[in-house]
């Protein structure tokens, strides 16, 4: 099997990455913290071979300006980069 046919089988969708990451941000707004903190969230969902890495990011961008409000700032560690 080469890696273009392993590639659509394996590859997470990004629509499961904001799912999960929003679902995970969501969480800690939910606690309502008393005063605004910072937020770090390890995004443990592997994208194989880098698929769609800039929508990915987009999404992950996205749902940290939904949740802006609720903290002093969000920061999400995915793969090798702090987003």
């Amino acid at each position: 099997m080469t890696k273009a046919e392993l590639v659509p089988s394996i590859a997470v969708p990004v629509g499961k990455i904001a799912h999960d990451l929003d679902a995970a941000i969501q969480v800690k707004v939910d606690k309502h913290y008393g005063s605004r903190s910072w937020l770090v969230v390890y995004l443990n969902i592997h994208d194989w071979f880098g698929i769609r890495q800039t929508e990915a990011e987009s999404a992950i961008e996205l749902m940290k300006q939904k949740h802006a409000q609720s903290f002093e700032a969000i920061y999400v560690l995915w793969k090798d980069k702090v987003l």
